[in-house]
């Protein structure tokens, strides 16, 4: 036989052993290992279980350790986190779950799954569940199927049940079931109907308050029934449109504290002090969704509204929303419900100037751009804000029918200028080669620059007293003054707000100029006399307060705007916006001393160049149209904002030298109307004995508002952890099909964020969208949907909530469901905290055997090397000692050439 066809074979014979190596079948030998994972239930309804369930998991855990045994920890509510990874050694903390609010839910399904993940593949492996198998969302039967199967056994350890670690506890504490609404879908005008029941030991007494979008409606007595348990209803008459959020929660001190008297509805009243006994306190939450009524936001800095308009609009069988600025921001979610926007007396920022606190800002504004051009309505108002020279070259001037004038007047009217500087301690603080006092005096003097000679300025420091080191004069004049003001020193102490304001107003109230304003400078941290003669809090609230004196100073034509130096969070920050506001200007804030020049600059020129005319002033009508359709003569205003209106606009109302007072236009699908007096201040005062004024506000509003669909359709939102599911259906005969969607997810506090979402067509008059949300873990409470046509206008919306009834149905576990689950997963139910998994029984090791067919497959090589060798062998010649195949020497070709000539020459 050839030794290269031996050579061959053995080569082939090697690869064929290389290749079966990767499908080699692996040994299986018995392995001594055990792992445990302990499922941990901190789900709201185990609350009152939880020093219980502590001290059993404690106590199994240093059981398991000291047996040898690997142990993990799975804690869930809504959501399933493994607290801690299987592995030895002992456990120095199990990780406690935030007890003060947990999250609502109990995904049992995705805790038992985390821990089949979390389990090691060999040994005896166990999973202990600590629940009370209210579960609110998934299959945890299916789960324990599963585990099952891959040879986990299942132990079942009931919280809540007299036979588990928790033994009786919930039959001893107060606690509410699930917050239940009898209609979660409400037309506007109608109540809504809200159930739940009390439970715990019997004749016990305590508060439960009901709550609707965070405010309290509601303190109720009660106590518990014979039974241990009393059902409570509470019914909210006529909810206004809208989501709304409703929570119920015992309030063991009535909101007052034990024993506390105070002045209620029906004068002074004592809460009684509730019986001793523990107390879930866990709100339970539930949401409803009212619609039909057309909403109207109103939006302003602070809280005064235009209490003309806002009457109107109640008037016409319209929910009236108010939102304050300095409150909360004008976000998508909120705009999405309503049909109107009323922007009462704002102020606005521009790109590229010191932002104003408090001010609508940029991002709002393209908001309410796309908000109009989708079919949504949008009415602004005039006022000491709305309009100003702020508002030129913004987003929002874009889509207004009136040119907002961004220099006033032709000739600007005079000013009267007071600055008031803080001259406390911490403005000798230093910033470069200057301290901030004296930054802060050389920024006033450029603010003086920036006037015209003919306007007057005062200037003054002041501490615990005004000194006035420039007392109301011509700008002309300052010039000689410049010297002395540069002096001007840091002193000691803080600024007394309300002094320097009295002083301040005292300074311009008999000035003839139309615009006086005032300039307070001020520390953020140290704005002392917030009320008059107190400077150091507490004070009495019965005081006279600066925020109100800079209001009543607004009223008579003095406005102030404030300049703080410091910090957000100082504790002076919040009044000093609040003052500003409340004097009709403006709020700065920096940490930079080198800042204040342009700050004050930036403030005198925005006084200055106020497009204000304050002035009685008649108003005609300038044509037909539906918000002034019925009207007869339109008294005077003593007061507008001067602009022009834009070439295509419709103009209802006008001056006698044709400025617009009245004026709208389309813009995209929706309409803007802007009106440049008040809607109820002391400009249109004339006007709250006018008996048109309602009519005139309510067809204003009926006018601008987003036009309804004529036909709406049905949806639908299903809610399965991060999955949200929408299905919108329209009739047959709708004649329009959905074109956008507004999905927003709402957290337990209220709060609402977007959700991107399309819908796809999936049969006749029917539409769905799936997407998915993992911002909130476990998935979203609440989730609104609302579908629109091409033209904006609603035509399907809906609320869907992740259901938690489940978990709070019945007091105690789920003795049955839980024993059900203990069956299939093979375990016990309820073992002690002593019981450790056997060693036998488990799953073996899995040993490869793919290295010995590669060694296999070497020793083949090292075969077909040899058959090689032997192949190449010389024939004919004994072979030498040394000569072997393993150990031959080649023969060379030097000395088969001499062999060779030898034999030629012999022959």
């Amino acid at each position: 036989m050839s030794w290269r066809r031996v050579a061959l074979g053995l080569r082939g014979l090697a690869i064929l052993v290389i290749a079966a190596s990767a499908f080699a079948p692996a040994n299986e030998e018995a392995s001594d290992r055990r792992s445990v994972v302990f499922v941990v239930d901190d789900s709201p309804s185990t609350v009152a279980l939880r020093e219980r369930t502590t001290a059993y998991l404690k106590d199994a855990i240093a059981a398991q350790s000291a047996a040898g045994v690997e142990v993990g920890v799975v804690r869930f509510d809504d959501h399933a986190r493994l607290v801690r990874a299987v592995g030895p050694g002992p456990v120095r903390s199990i990780d406690e779950a935030d007890a003060s609010d947990p999250a609502s839910g109990s995904d049992l399904e995705g805790a038992l799954a985390l821990a089949r993940g979390a389990l090691p593949e060999i040994g005896a492996r166990r999973v202990v569940l600590l629940s009370d198998g209210r579960a609110t969302r998934g299959d945890a039967a299916r789960e324990v199927g599963r585990l099952r199967e891959a040879g986990v056994r299942v132990d079942v350890v009931p919280l809540g049940d007299a036979a588990g670690p928790a033994a009786s506890a919930a039959q001893t504490m107060l606690r509410l079931d699930a917050l239940e609404v009898v209609e979660d879908e409400l037309r506007a005008g109608e109540s809504a109907e809200l159930r739940t029941v009390l439970r715990g030991p019997a004749g016990v007494n305590t508060y439960v308050a009901w709550s609707r979008d965070g405010e309290v409606l509601e303190r109720r007595w009660v106590t518990v029934e014979d039974d241990g348990s009393t059902e409570l209803t509470y019914v909210d008459r006529e909810v206004p449109s809208g989501v709304h959020q409703y929570e119920v929660v015992l309030d063991p001190t009535g909101g007052r504290g034990y024993g506390y008297g105070g002045y209620g509805r029906y004068g002074y009243r004592r809460y009684r002090r509730p019986a001793s006994t523990p107390a879930d306190l866990t709100p339970r939450r539930n949401a409803i969704l009212v619609g039909g009524k057309p909403r109207v936001l109103v939006v302003t800095l602070l809280g005064d509204q235009p209490t003309l308009l806002v009457d109107a609009i109640e008037r016409a069988d319209a929910d009236v929303e108010h939102l304050q600025l300095t409150d909360a921001p004008l976000d998508e979610a909120r705009l999405s419900g309503v049909d109107l926007v009323v922007l009462a007396d704002l102020p606005l920022e521009r790109a590229g100037e010191i932002s104003l606190v408090g001010g609508l800002d940029q991002d709002a504004q393209k908001l309410l751009v796309r908000f109009v051009s989708n079919g949504g309505g949008l009415l602004a108002t005039g006022g000491a804000f709305g309009f100003g020279p702020d508002w030129a070259d913004t987003p929002l001037a874009r889509i207004l029918p009136v040119h907002v004038e961004d220099q006033g007047e032709v000739d600007d009217p005079p000013i009267a200028l007071a600055v008031m500087l803080d001259r406390s301690g911490s403005m000798g603080a230093r910033v470069g080669a200057h301290t901030k006092m004296e930054l802060a005096v050389e920024a006033s003097l450029a603010s003086a620059a920036t006037l015209r000679p003919t306007d007057r300025v005062a200037i003054s420091t002041v501490d615990t007293r005004t000194v006035w080191t420039y007392p109301l004069g011509p700008v002309s004049e300052v010039g000689p003054h410049r010297d002395a003001i540069r002096r001007i020193r840091a002193g000691g102490g803080g600024i007394y707000v309300y002094t320097a304001l009295v002083d301040a107003y005292a300074a311009l109230r008999e000035a003839p100029e139309p615009i006086r304003h005032v300039i307070l400078f001020s520390d953020t941290a140290d704005s002392e006399e917030q009320w008059q003669g107190c400077p150091f809090r507490p004070c009495r609230t019965t005081l006279p307060y600066a925020v109100d004196l800079a209001r009543d100073a607004r009223a008579a034509g003095l406005t102030t705007s404030v300049v703080g130096i410091g910090h957000a969070g100082d504790s002076d920050t919040e009044f000093l916006q609040e003052l500003a506001a409340a004097g009709g200007g403006r709020f700065y804030l920096t940490t930079r001393g080198a800042d204040l020049r342009r700050i004050f600059v930036t403030e005198t020129r925005a006084a200055a160049l106020s497009n204000l005319r304050e002035e009685v002033t008649g108003v005609q009508r300038a044509g037909g149209g539906p918000m002034v359709a019925g009207l007869g003569e339109v008294p005077a205003v003593s007061g507008f904002v001067q602009s022009g209106p834009r070439a295509t606009a419709d103009l209802a109302l006008r001056t006698p030298d044709g400025a617009p007072v009245l004026a709208s236009w389309r813009y995209g699908l929706g309409t803007v109307v802007a009106l440049t007096t008040d809607a109820g201040g002391r400009w249109t005062e004339s006007w709250n004995d006018w008996a048109g004024a309602g009519q005139l506000m309510r067809q204003i509003t009926r006018f601008a508002q987003r036009r309804r669909a004529e036909s709406t359709g049905d949806a639908r939102v299903t809610l399965d952890g991060e999955r949200v599911q929408i299905d919108v259906e329209l009739p047959d005969d709708a004649g329009t099909a959905p074109s956008t969607l507004e999905v927003f997810a709402y957290d337990d506090q209220g709060q609402a964020r977007p959700i991107a979402a399309q819908l796809e067509r999936v049969g006749l008059g029917r539409w769905r969208a799936v997407t998915h949300d993992g911002a909130i873990a476990g998935g979203p409470r609440r989730v609104l949907a609302r579908a629109r046509d091409a033209r904006g206008r609603l035509v399907a919306e809906a609320l869907g909530t992740q259901s938690t009834e489940r978990e709070w149905s019945r007091p105690g576990a789920d003795i049955k469901g839980l024993e059900a689950l203990a069956r299939v997963g093979g375990g016990v139910y309820d073992p002690g905290a002593d019981v450790v998994p056997a060693p036998e029984g488990g799953r073996p090791r899995p040993v490869p055997t793919w290295p010995w067919w590669l060694l296999a497959a070497a020793i083949l090589v090292v075969l077909d090397l040899l058959a090689r060798r032997l192949e190449k062998r010389p024939t004919g010649r004994p072979v030498r000692l040394g000569e072997g195949v393993l150990g031959a020497r080649a023969a060379s070709p030097v000395a088969e050439a001499t062999e060779e000539d030898t034999s030629a020459r012999a022959a």
